[in-house]
């Protein structure tokens, strides 16, 4: 039963358990050191759970076409109150190849929408799995 129970983390738990939701709230760049562009990215997280949800770790990645764009991770987080929510803060790193390989992919396969993937792993700590939140979608150049 124990054995069970660390399979099935938070969820297993608690039967009403819902997973938080994860939005975009803002993207900045940030001073660059050298090559690297680095981002600051705003996720808004709400806890739509009776208990605190406590975090100890965030990473986050963005992927273009199954490029992998942007990536970053973040120990500073808040608690969020049940039935509440909060602005966390990542600071992300952009992949320089795989960027250029997508900026060649849309010249060399010229089209009018992408795909993307957002992914973000929210670690409570403890021996509970860790919260996974994956939004997909397209993206057009169109207005």
């Amino acid at each position: 039963m124990c054995g069970l129970a660390l399979l099935t983390g938070c969820a297993g738990l608690t039967p009403n358990y819902e997973a938080p939701g994860v939005t975009v709230s803002y993207i900045k760049p940030m001073p660059s050191d050298g090559v690297t562009l680095r981002f600051e990215i705003g996720l808004w997280v709400t806890n739509p759970n009776d208990a605190t949800l406590e975090l100890e770790g965030a990473s986050y990645s963005v992927k273009l076409d199954n490029y992998e764009i942007l990536t970053g991770v973040s120990n500073e987080l808040p608690a969020i109150d049940g039935y509440g929510q909060a602005e966390i803060v990542i600071n992300a790193q952009a992949d320089l190849f795989h960027s250029m390989q997508f900026a060649r992919s849309l010249t060399t396969e010229p089209r009018d929408s992408f795909v993307y993937e957002f992914s973000v792993k929210l670690s409570t700590g403890n021996f509970f799995a860790p919260i996974h939140v994956t939004d997909t979608g397209t993206m057009s150049f169109q207005l």
